[in-house]
């Protein structure tokens, strides 16, 4: 079935790139989501309100921020602010903004452990993120454009910085610091 191009072209169609993009973070698949969002956001700037405009924006800020580009999540935040500044009803998305200000405002990669324990980096930050799903590291590598070696090299540095041995003991101790 071919879509209607009066429905697809429509700026109410961003919702349901939005929701795609929601599954494709979920599922660790960041291209897909990136490339999502930014559909969403053109269909969004064709009519859509500021609050709506804002919520792509923080949307295409989180996914960046997952993937290690902290700059373009920054930028982003700024970006979703300004338009929201002007929204006569910001709702929930002023929320899920302020989330990603508070984020994007953290300058230095999250500590682990106690008492001065060492720091991910921003690309194991952006590995780490990934483990959750049901990628190899293979495709670890593939989505985040670095070869399966250094995937490898960044898993053994988040393995020994968060204390575990395996994958699922990764998953698990960075979501009781809060990492994911």
């Amino acid at each position: 079935m071919r879509e209607d191009p009066a429905v697809s072209e429509h700026f109410v169609s961003f919702a349901g790139g939005l929701a795609r993009a929601a599954l494709a973070e979920r599922e660790g698949r960041y291209e897909a989501a990136v490339g999502e969002l930014l559909r969403a956001s053109e269909l969004a700037e064709r009519g859509a309100g500021r609050t709506e405009i804002a919520q792509v924006k923080v949307a295409l800020g989180q996914v960046q921020w997952a993937r290690g580009r902290r700059q373009e999540a920054r930028q982003l935040a700024r970006e979703a602010r300004e338009s929201l500044n002007h929204a006569r009803d910001p709702g929930r998305v002023a929320d899920w903004l302020g989330r990603l200000e508070h984020r994007v405002q953290t300058r230095e990669p999250a500590l682990v452990g106690a008492g001065g324990a060492e720091a991910l980096s921003d690309s194991e930050l952006a590995v780490l993120r990934l483990l959750p799903g049901p990628l190899s590291n293979r495709e670890i590598g593939e989505q985040l454009f670095i070869s399966v070696n250094t995937v490898k090299t960044h898993l053994r540095n988040i393995y020994a910085k968060l204390g575990s041995s395996s994958r699922e003991q990764a998953v698990g101790r960075a979501r009781e610091l809060g990492l994911l």
